[in-house]
């Protein structure tokens, strides 16, 4: 039968539209102006924010669209953007508009507020064919100066689908004390972070401890680069986490235990790293808000009771290469939502349940695996497959 596609991770403006929203807002940002958050090469306009003074959404050709900014910026942080651009390498003039004459506030990328003129974010996102993992079209290259430091007030940082090849994550990123999120709901500022975006940057070294540092993060996409070394130990500090996605890199090690005191996680992509280990029910347990996990491609195992029920309910589930065999895993079937699974090579060598096959699921991939049954029932799963014939099925048995 024909093998499933491995399931990606929902895009980074699928997680805006669906999942995400500012909290709070900076006071010159009034309900219905404010601005829109540049996706990659997507056309259209924002989606109205949840919280009054926001807006947010996906904007038009890989770029951010703001109101007129009444205020002008500071020169201060005019002058840490020079500096940024200069150790920047930009054959396609993307930032033509980054000269002296010009308010800063005005310059493409840029995004200010109206009231202090303060720099609030920065996307410089490569625009790109595709919504996602496209080859950007006109990327930057070069360093990250230090001189982002300067901009004390930045809370968004996009640099996805560039090419900062061979060059580490910046230690500085967690010193950014207003890269973090959830504000006091009494305080409309777009001070902290909601997300930070280094993906698709062949960025290697490890991850810095620092980014510890940022304790109110919700979004980050450190995925498709080369990033080595092990997880930080601290990475449980980011205890607003929603959305983690560190997958097409070279981690090894083992999970921290602090990754299991984020109960707060619902995205969880980690897939195809080099890392190991012993998981258990009582790690999963905790994360109750988890709905899209998929550690695959690593060499990790599971360690659960006979009798285990999950807490957390998954929508996608990717087990690739654990160890979770011999026998089926039994508590997949108290998984309600289940649209996409994956337990290839997995080292299962049993019957194939007969509850595995229903209509909520669309994806099911049990290929490199030791499966047998009757044909008997290898016919009720083509007949299964017929009478739902938008699921796909990969199975390697043997009978």
């Amino acid at each position: 039968m024909e093998r499933s596609n491995h399931n990606l991770p929902p895009s980074r403006d699928q997680i805006w539209r669906d999942m995400v929203t500012i909290e709070g807002g900076d006071p010159s940002i009034r309900e219905g102006e404010g601005f829109a958050i540049g996706g990659e090469g997507r056309g259209g306009e924002g989606g109205e924010g949840r919280r009054k003074g926001v807006v947010t959404g996906v904007g038009s050709s890989g770029g951010v669209r703001c109101k007129t900014v009444n205020a002008t910026c500071h020169a201060s942080e005019k002058q840490a953007l020079m500096d940024f651009k200069k150790d920047l390498k930009d054959p396609y003039g993307r930032l033509s508009s980054w000269i002296h004459d010009v308010d800063c506030c005005k310059w493409k990328g840029v995004v200010c507020s109206n009231r202090s003129g303060r720099v609030i974010q920065l996307h410089l996102q490569s625009p790109a064919n595709d919504e996602v993992f496209a080859d950007p079209k006109s990327p930057l290259s070069g360093n990250i100066s230090h001189s982002l430091q300067n901009l004390t007030h930045l809370c968004y940082l996009d640099l996805s689908l560039n090419n900062f090849s061979g060059i580490p994550i910046p230690s500085f990123f967690g010193s950014l004390r207003s890269l973090s999120s959830s504000l006091p709901s009494e305080v409309f500022t777009l001070k902290d972070l909601i997300s930070l975006d280094t993906s698709n940057n062949h960025l290697n070294g490890p991850i810095p401890s620092t980014i510890g540092n940022c304790t109110k993060l919700k979004q980050l996409f450190l995925n498709h680069n080369a990033l080595s070394g092990s997880i930080p130990s601290n990475l449980g500090k980011l205890s607003s986490l929603e959305n983690w996605d560190v997958s097409h890199n070279k981690l090894t090690g083992t999970l921290p235990e602090s990754l299991w005191q984020l109960s707060k996680l619902e995205v969880l992509c980690i897939y195809n790293n080099l890392m190991e280990g012993i998981v258990s029910e009582s790690q999963l347990d905790n994360l109750t808000s988890l709905t899209f996990f998929d550690p695959s491609e690593n060499s990790f195992t599971l360690k659960v009771s006979a009798n285990w029920t999950p807490r957390a309910q998954f929508n996608i589930l990717g087990l690739s290469s654990w160890k979770l065999g011999p026998q089926f895993p039994t508590w997949i079937q108290s998984q309600k939502i289940l649209r996409n699974l994956n337990l290839s090579f997995t080292g299962i060598s049993d019957t194939i349940p007969t509850w595995l096959f229903n209509p909520s699921l669309d994806s099911v991939d049990l290929s490199r695996n030791q499966l047998h049954d009757k044909s008997s029932m290898i016919s009720e799963i083509v007949k299964g497959l017929y009478v739902h014939s938008s699921q796909t099925y990969s199975m390697a048995y043997s009978h």
